[in-house]
């Protein structure tokens, strides 16, 4: 009995092990994301003010009449 407890002990331990290891590697792929996202935030930002930049100037030049 003990050789076969122990070898079923052993299973186990070995399947806990590599579940662990991928909660570990769901944790990295889920940190990465999240810079990801962090950076693409900061890109939409960027790229809001530069439209709000871009409409201001187009309403300035077309409040300004005709350039002749």
């Amino acid at each position: 009995m003990g050789d076969g407890y122990t070898q079923q002990i052993y299973n186990e331990v070995y399947n806990m092990r590599y579940k662990l290891d991928e909660l570990i590697n769901m944790k990295y792929q889920v940190e990465n994301l999240g810079e990801r996202l962090n950076q693409s935030s900061d890109l939409l930002r960027e790229n809001n003010e530069l439209l709000k930049e871009i409409r201001d100037h187009l309403k300035k030049k077309d409040s300004s009449g005709p350039t002749f």
